[in-house]
């Protein structure tokens, strides 16, 4: 949409650019769509390799919170609901454990990375004209 290489663009940046062309409700439909289609991503895909077993937990594993993170940047791009409390546990778990650390911010990269281009596409899809529908015109 925006004609920039994703290297060059954040979430932040499409989203308050799609701010001057389409309305909230659209824009919130393509971030919905977004975070399933990056929920949807197997870590491998993500990442570009195998994650690690810490990286995969549940609760408390660095790939998992980078999505979270990742989501909530974009919700809070379109004044979504963010999820209570990620924020104060990212920090704990950055605080604690540097390996951790690096692989969140690894991870939190590569998603960030895989929205924008789902953005991009996703906005630019929105923009493009609707299928004109010739209507015969009346003989007279």
């Amino acid at each position: 949409m925006l004609g920039l290489d994703v290297s060059e663009i954040s979430i932040a940046g499409i989203l308050r650019s799609a701010w001057s062309t389409f309305r909230l409700d659209a824009i919130g439909g393509v971030v919905r769509q977004t975070i399933g289609d990056l929920e949807e991503l197997a870590p491998g895909q993500v990442l570009g390799r195998e994650p690690s077993g810490s990286e995969l937990e549940v609760e408390t594993g660095s790939l998992r919170a980078a999505l979270d993170a990742c989501c909530d940047e974009l919700r809070e791009g379109c004044g979504l609901p963010l999820s209570p409390g990620r924020s104060v546990q990212v920090q704990s778990m950055r605080a604690a454990d540097a390996d951790w650390s690096e692989g969140f911010s690894h991870s939190l990269e590569a998603y960030r990375s895989a929205a924008c281009k789902e953005l991009d596409a996703s906005l630019a899809a929105l923009a493009l004209p609707p299928e004109r529908v010739s209507t015969p015109v009346p003989a007279g």
